[in-house]
Formats: C-alpha cells, structure tokens, sequence
C-alpha cells in the first residue's frame, strides 16, 4: 500500500515583495535610474506603477519594467513577470511565457517558483506534460528548502521504492509544519518504511498533522490511542480523535473511515468510556450519515446496527 500523497496542488506564486518602493527616492530618481538601466531601479518603479504609489496605477506599464529587470537577471522580477503572465495581469493570460519567466526565478533560487514549475509540467500547464521535468523542479524546490516541494520529491523518491531518502525529504517538508507530510511521515514510522517502527513517533506526526485539521490523521491518532501498550493508550484521546472523524465535513466523502471510526466509538462507549454529550453527539453523527453518504454515491456498510448499538448504550447510560 502507497502513501496518501496528493495534496491540491497551486500554482499561485507567492506575494509580489513590496518593500523596496518604500524608499525615500523620489519617482522622478527612480524613473531616471530605471531609463539608465538600473535594474533595482527598474524593479522600483514598476512597483510603482504596480500599486499606484507615487504615479498612476498602471500594470501594463508596471509589466514593461518589471521586464527590463527581469530581463537584466533580477530574479523578483522574473517571478513577478511570471505571475503576471500566468494571472494575466496587465497583459494578455500566458501560461506559457508565465512558466518561461518561473523558470528563469527558479533557476536563480526561488524555492517557490521552482516548485510552481513542477507543478506546470506534471499537469501540462503552459508546456506539454513531461514527468522529467516536473521531477526536476520538484528536486530543485526541495533542495531550496520550499515545503511542498521537498514533499512532492520525497513522494517521488517513495514511488520508486527509495525510502530512506523519500523519509528524509518528507521529514524536511513536515518539519516546515506541511500536513501532507507530517501524516506520511506518520504512516512510514508506523510501517517502518525508511526508518524505524516507531508507534510513538508515528502518533508523534499524525497529531501533527491532525491538528492542521488533516482528516485522514484523526482516525490514524484515535487508532493508536486506542489500541497501543500501557504507554501510549489512552481512550480519551482516542475517542477525541475518533468523534473528529465523524463530525468532519469531509466524513461522507470516505465512507470506509467514517464507519471504522464509528464501530471504534461504539466500543469505548460500551467499555465505559465518554461522556453521556459525547454519546449523544455521536449516534446523533451515525444516524444521519447515511443520508450525507448518498450525495456522494452508494451507502456500502450497514450503519443501521451501528445505530441500534449505541441507541442500547444510551439507553442504558441514562438510567
């Protein structure tokens, strides 16, 4: 069994970096340093332009000069040339002069855009799709130090059956707080993939990843609270994480999750366990899950003796 690795991927590049048209130069300076062939003077003014301060707003006018410094090798610009092109700001929308401009940020050590790039290619945005590529990018993003890119290289690394290294690199991306990769993470400490079994480290990243609200780790942390040695089990938590599971929005699009969540719930109920709210919360969740699960296609477990189980407990706890 592979990981879960795919995460939404964006292409939005970061934020344009505003701070350099702060200084104290005049428009008329800049403008006359930019004529000259200032790069960074350049940059400035099409900052300018680009947020109205000092001289109209204008990105038509702020794309030409960030040009003239992107193409002098200003990195900044050539990302910001890159977004523009790819959002259609102050020009026509092209994905392909947007990727052209990505690389050449890339190229220069922009971890961001190196990873935007991976992302174009593997999905044949602005070029033909061409794995190789993308795999490159994802290397280089990575080895600038960008989360997602270590992620989708450590996840490449895993698909070839590399797993020390692929560990490495999803350790990297979790360590910078990237959910996907804390719970994969997760799953190769719980697997000893790469590394170690180490029930203790695996909750330690599922929780992680768990706390940023990544729903497969709920009922990996409930699961391991649930059924670990003296050390590590705690019902307590295990229920917490388990009743996650089941009030989650994204429970009825994993129909097999939310019913292993529930007959676990059912358990720690019948040996004790949550309060008579909790109790109430969850045959509440289980009644109409049937209903939610309809909208995303065919009900497959029998939630029904579920419902009759916990209605029994409740019954029994009331009196």
């Amino acid at each position: 069994m592979g990981l879960f690795g795919k995460r939404k991927k964006s292409n939005t590049p970061p934020a344009v970096q505003t701070d350099d048209c702060q200084k104290d130069d005049s428009a008329a300076e800049i403008r006359a340093a930019a004529e000259a062939g200032d790069p960074d003077a350049q940059y400035r003014y099409a900052l300018m332009y680009y947020q109205g301060k000092g001289i109209p707003q204008d990105s038509s006018k702020a794309l030409i000069w960030f040009r003239k410094a992107a193409e002098q090798g200003d990195a900044e610009a050539q990302a910001v040339c890159g977004m523009m092109y790819d959002d259609g700001v102050g020009t026509k929308q092209d994905k392909a002069k947007a990727l052209y401009w990505y690389e050449k940020a890339g190229e220069q050590g922009k971890a961001g855009h190196s990873y935007i790039c991976g992302v174009m290619y593997e999905n044949g945005v602005g070029a033909r799709k061409n794995p190789a590529k993308a795999a490159y990018w994802y290397e280089k993003s990575a080895r600038q130090g960008a989360a997602p890119g270590q992620f989708e290289y450590g996840m490449l690394l895993y698909g070839k059956k590399a797993y020390e290294e692929a560990f490495g690199w999803l350790e990297k991306s979790a360590e910078q707080g990237d959910a996907n990769a804390q719970f994969n993470c997760g799953v190769m400490c719980e697997r000893g993939e790469g590394t170690e079994k180490d029930p203790a480290k695996a909750l330690y990243w599922y929780e992680k990843a768990a706390n940023q609200d990544y729903f497969h780790a709920f009922l990996n942390c409930g699961m391991l609270y649930q059924d670990s040695g003296a050390a590590m089990n705690n019902p307590e938590k295990a229920l917490y994480w388990l009743m996650k599971v089941l009030i989650s929005k994204q429970a009825p699009q994993d129909e097999s999750r939310a019913y292993t969540a529930a007959r676990r719930c059912v358990t720690l109920f019948r040996d004790g366990y949550g309060t008579l709210d909790e109790l109430g919360t969850v045959a509440n969740r289980v009644v109409i899950m049937p209903i939610l699960l309809r909208e995303y296609g065919e009900v497959k477990y029998d939630w029904t003796e579920v419902t009759n189980v916990l209605d029994v407990i409740l019954q029994l706890r009331k009196q």
